[in-house]
């Protein structure tokens, strides 16, 4: 939607809450909007006004959910979660977002179950992998982490940068610097603007090919 429209639809929806302000709708479109806007403080105004006429709406508790994450308020969103969950039991979503909200806590046990049940959900999640592997690699389990990390490679089509990148990390982790430069070369072709993976390959060419102008090309641009 051009942003002219946008904001179009947003005044409309002001004008119908301001005639009524008991009119979901209008609430729940207006939280919607302006989460996408980024506006946390309007979202928040509008979530609440929406959860005093149905505080179980499941699509407005995930706005809020949403909102919560960005705001990185882990421990309110996990709380809601739990709710929603009691509420609608096996939903893809919530094990996902309970699973993600643990991880940022460093949670990891609880993170992994909660990682489990969404793959359980759906199989073809690469994120969920990811985040997997992720733990692995924090946990010393590197084979375990290249099994996750392939998975993850598997269900996932593009980007794949985050991918090779982890790849490279746990091969360097398990010292096997030569396949952690092809790694890092695989997740530069994916991403040349990502600093992480350029700083790690021309790293990892300068000791491969000890100070080699490829490595001293990658260090320029990072």
């Amino acid at each position: 939607m051009a942003k002219r429209d946008f904001s179009t639809a947003i005044d409309h929806l002001l004008l119908v809450y301001e005639k009524d302000s008991t009119h979901f709708n209008a609430s729940y479109r207006l939280a919607q909007a302006f989460q996408e806007l980024r506006l946390a403080d309007s979202t928040y105004v509008f979530v609440e006004k929406g959860k005093q006429l149905r505080p179980d709406h499941k699509n407005l508790n995930r706005i809020y959910i949403k909102q919560l994450h960005r705001d990185k308020a882990y421990k309110k969103a996990i709380t809601v979660l739990k709710q929603q969950d009691e509420l609608y039991p096996n939903e893809f979503f919530n094990q996902k977002m309970l699973a993600v909200c643990y991880y940022n806590l460093m949670d990891y046990q609880k993170a992994k179950e909660h990682f489990s049940k969404a793959l359980d959900l759906d199989p073809d999640d690469h994120k969920s992998y990811t985040y997997l592997g992720h733990i692995d690699l924090k946990e010393g389990d590197y084979l375990r982490a290249y099994t996750h990390y392939f998975q993850a490679l598997r269900t996932n089509r593009i980007p794949r940068g985050k991918e090779y990148y982890s790849l490279g990390m746990t091969s360097i982790a398990l010292d096997d610097l030569k396949k952690a430069e092809q790694y890092l070369e695989l997740a530069y072709r994916e991403n040349k603007r990502d600093p992480l993976v350029v700083f790690e390959l021309a790293k990892i060419l300068d000791h491969n090919t000890k100070g080699g102008k490829d490595a001293y090309r990658y260090f320029r641009e990072y």
